[in-house]
């Protein structure tokens, strides 16, 4: 499909006429070989008529600077991996999959377009995809392509180029060009711009018999169609790639032809094609001349010798296309539905050892038994399905190999999951990169190509990892999200994990994990709650205790030293009991690796926690990795920390806290628990214990973005003022935002040890919130006093202790989402299901105007 707009139609006779002269090794077979070479070449120029009607060929001129970004790529990237070097006969292995010629066969935007979507042309998968964005794919098919000056060798319209931005097509009649001259085809490149241009393309259509024509224009952003000065279809607008059509009754003759573009932001495209008078929809451009008289006349230096656009030769290859056997390897769609092959092959067990194309020259039965062989017996003959027989160019060695496949007694047995892996990874060249049972890691005089950015990090940084075990490591999902998308785990590695995007790599996932999969002892139980484990996680990756973070990244945060592979994915990426048995004893997985082992001998270094268990260290640090980006950032990551310390009396700090409002008050206690509390929203927001805060994103420079709690066990306990009047116990709680309600902050004031007791009111009744840490081991929990006042009486107030997932356990205690224990004592809650949670209700009672209660909070 649209072949035309990828391969020069001269490359494509070239080609079809003579496949194996014109790309020694190729798997297309040459059906034309019983034809002399004048016969040969009339053949293969009716199937390039049919193809090169699918469409045309851009063009850009080759860059000088794209070039040498695009020679940088090719030798970073992976693409030596497969290939060799244009300029560099030195990698050109034994094992180097020829490029050919791409000069001849592509231009620079659709070898850019094709390298940036190869399963669009290629849906087998084995060329992946290793491109990331429109400017490397451009950069690196003018390298492949080398230096090209574009003139267009058949122009068929004239243009003109407007730089500014439209919403609509402008009167470009009224605006004065930047750029005029001649092109072959839409080409958008010619504006000399990407974005806020506008372009007007002119020639002449020629018409072949009266009749109604529909033409259909398509465009990314606006445009509009005019024949003979009269407008046929609008698809005028910002929009994304669309197709307008529109009907004109045409007379046989030429007819003035204008189509004029506008194009904004984004992508840009302009399609127009037409039909009708029993002429299938099909390009345009073949019909679209650049002066009333038509086609230029031939030339005697012409390449191609009679080589114009005919109808008449396009259906003659449609025939051949279906006859032959092109349709039984090649889709090509022509009037929206795939052409379907006439030739259907024989069983494999019919098939006669050294006859057909297991002959050193395979020849159509019907063209040799008749003695002749003009293109016009060839059709004849292919249009009875007796077509030719392919010449696959077999030596003596393959046909020997495949006629003892044809004899064998009895069918091959099915694969074992070794053998298919080694088959899934010599097709699709995984070799080249990855070693797996000792075959494969890069060729002898490819291996120094392969780059790293942090070269102390020696073959580990710049070599792609062996893949023994990989199914053992690698959670199922990511093996298979990373075959078909590709990766980019390891950023210091400049090779990239390509994208091959074949739903058939569900069976190269399924085989690796029945070769590798292996299973260890279950995680340990750890004596805490989770929240404490996870901190002890953090404890643990910190640079004071088993330094992970000296080699590792920690999302966007670089490691102290080398920068290794990002530690906030390691739990997306590979399995747990892979990761517990590795972290024991690494060199036993990758041997050579430079990843220390914080487990000697199978003993920890670090004595002080969970009494020296490896097991729950490691199942402490896998908890807290669980967290990936919402995991806290370990201790020591972070340069030019202000870190705030209450050492005897609390530190308040007012500044933007992330989970609150731009009003947020933070403070932090001597006694290592500490509360966010909402100015905004009235509320006890966020509870933590440890270490209080970080000023220095804050103090530091501009200023800019909010910034979390320092600590650990970080709690979110309240999302609204928790005080509200309900018509009834069963009423839902107010959503508004506590302003609206009437609600209003009145500050704090500090009590003598500093503490900050919050004030707010509404029209009802003034409320004190009080809360105090209370000792609890190396941390503290709270205990919040809430005292409220009221000058006339209120009824049907209530006090929201908890809303979540709730428990009762014993004492009046409840547990919030499994990991905040609150009480109110003194008082009968009422637990409620509202609006999908629970919720816990306190009903303030009032004496004399007065109203208090405690709410302890431990976690």
């Amino acid at each position: 499909d649209e072949v035309g707009k990828r391969i020069h139609p001269e490359y494509l006779l070239k080609y079809l006429a003579n496949p194996h002269g014109t790309k020694p090794g190729t798997l297309m077979p040459d059906l034309l070989t019983a034809l002399t070479p004048a016969e040969r070449q009339a053949a293969a120029l009716a199937l390039t008529n049919l193809l090169v009607g699918t469409g045309t060929v851009p063009q850009l001129t080759s860059d000088l600077q794209a070039g040498q970004r695009g020679q940088k790529l090719f030798k970073e990237i992976g693409c030596l991996a497969c290939h060799a070097a244009p300029d560099d006969p030195k990698t050109a292995s034994k094992t180097a999959i020829p490029l050919g010629n791409l000069t001849e066969k592509y231009s620079i935007p659709s070898l850019a377009e094709f390298l940036q979507e190869p399963h669009k042309t290629r849906p087998a998968g084995r060329m992946p995809n290793l491109i990331q964005e429109n400017k490397e794919a451009a950069d690196l098919a003018t390298y492949l392509i080398g230096n090209v000056e574009f003139k267009p060798k058949n122009p068929n319209l004239k243009f003109s180029a407007y730089h500014g931005s439209w919403e609509k097509v402008p009167k470009f009649e009224d605006l004065k060009p930047v750029k005029q001259g001649e092109a072959a085809g839409f080409d958008l490149l010619l504006a000399g711009r990407a974005n806020d241009f506008g372009m007007r393309f002119e020639g002449f259509l020629k018409i072949d018999q009266d009749g109604d024509y529909t033409f259909h224009l398509g465009s990314d952003d606006g445009s509009l169609l005019f024949i003979d000065g009269k407008k046929v279809a609008d698809a005028d607008g910002v929009h994304p790639h669309t197709v307008q059509s529109g009907t004109a009754k045409l007379t046989k003759g030429m007819h003035a032809l204008r189509v004029d573009l506008t194009q904004g932001g984004g992508g840009s495209s302009l399609t127009l094609e037409y039909e009708g008078a029993g002429m299938p929809r099909q390009d345009i451009h073949r019909v679209v001349f650049l002066t009333e008289k038509g086609p230029p006349p031939k030339s005697a230096t012409d390449e191609v010798p009679g080589f114009q656009f005919d109808p008449a030769l396009a259906e003659k290859g449609r025939v051949l296309f279906t006859s032959l056997g092109c349709a039984n390897c090649h889709q090509l769609k022509h009037n929206g539905e795939a052409l379907k092959s006439l030739v259907a092959a024989p069983a494999l067990k019919q098939l006669k050892p050294g006859q057909g194309c297991l002959t050193e020259r395979g020849v159509s039965a019907a063209v040799a038994k008749n003695g002749k062989g003009s293109a016009a017996d060839l059709l004849d003959a292919a249009t009875k399905s007796s077509a030719p027989v392919p010449q696959f160019d077999l030596n003596s060695n393959q046909r020997v190999a495949v006629t003892a496949a044809l004899s064998a007694p009895v069918p091959m047995a099915a694969l074992t999951p070794k053998e298919f892996i080694a088959q899934s990874m010599t097709a699709f060249n995984c070799y080249g990169c990855h070693a797996r049972d000792g075959v494969g890691g890069p060729a002898r005089d490819r291996n120094p190509l392969f780059l790293t950015t942090i070269p102390e990090m020696g073959d580990e940084g710049r070599v792609p990892p062996p893949l023994d075990g990989v199914g053992d490591k690698l959670n199922p999902q990511w093996l298979q999200h990373v075959l078909q998308n590709g990766a980019k785990d390891r950023p210091y590695m400049l090779t990239r994990m390509p994208k091959f995007g074949l739903p058939k790599l569900n069976e190269l996932t399924a085989a690796l994990i029945s070769e590798d999969r292996r299973e260890g002892a279950p995680p340990p139980k750890l004596p805490e709650a989770e929240h404490r484990v996870k901190a002890t996680g953090r404890q643990l990756v910190g640079d004071k205790a088993l330094a992970c973070i000296k080699c590792h990244n920690f999302g966007q945060h670089k490691a102290t030293g080398i920068q290794a592979i990002n530690l906030q994915t390691m739990t997306q990426r590979v399995r747990e009991d892979w990761f517990l048995r590795y972290m024991l004893d690494p060199l036993a997985y990758r041997p050579g690796t430079r990843m220390p082992t914080g487990f000697p001998e199978g003993k920890a270094t670090i004595r002080d926690v969970y009494e020296g268990n490896p097991a729950q260290q490691l199942s402490a640090i896998w908890t807290f990795l669980k967290d990936g980006a919402k995991a806290g950032i370990p201790e020591g990551l972070i340069a030019n920390v202000i870190e705030l310390k209450p050492e005897g009396k609390p530190i308040l700090y007012r500044n933007f806290i992330d989970g609150l409002t731009p009003r947020g008050i933070a403070v932090g206690y001597p006694e290592h628990g500490h509360l966010a509390w909402d100015a905004n929203k009235l509320c006890l927001t966020l509870i933590w214990h440890g270490r209080f805060i970080d000023a220095g994103k804050h103090w530091e420079g501009r200023g800019p973005g909010s910034q979390g709690p320092l600590g650990d066990n970080i709690m979110k306990l309240e999302e609204t003022v928790p005080l509200a009047v309900l018509e009834s116990a069963t009423a839902e709680w107010p959503k508004q935002p506590p302003r609206e309600l009437g609600y209003r902050f009145k500050g704090y004031d500090l009590d003598k040890d500093g503490r900050p007791h919050f004030h707010y009111s509404t029209s009802g009744f003034n409320v004190r919130d009080f809360p105090k840490p209370v000792p609890h081991g190396k941390d503290a929990n709270f205990e919040r006093r809430i005292s409220i006042t009221a000058p006339n009486p209120v009824s049907s107030l209530y006090f929201r202790a908890a809303a979540g997932k709730i428990e009762p356990q014993a004492d009046g205690w409840y547990t919030l989402n499994g990991d905040i224990r609150i009480r109110v004592p003194g008082s009968t809650p009422v637990l409620r299901e509202s609006v999908g949670r629970q919720e816990l209700l306190i009903p303030i009672v009032f004496v004399k105007g007065k109203a208090e209660l405690v709410q302890e909070i431990a976690w």
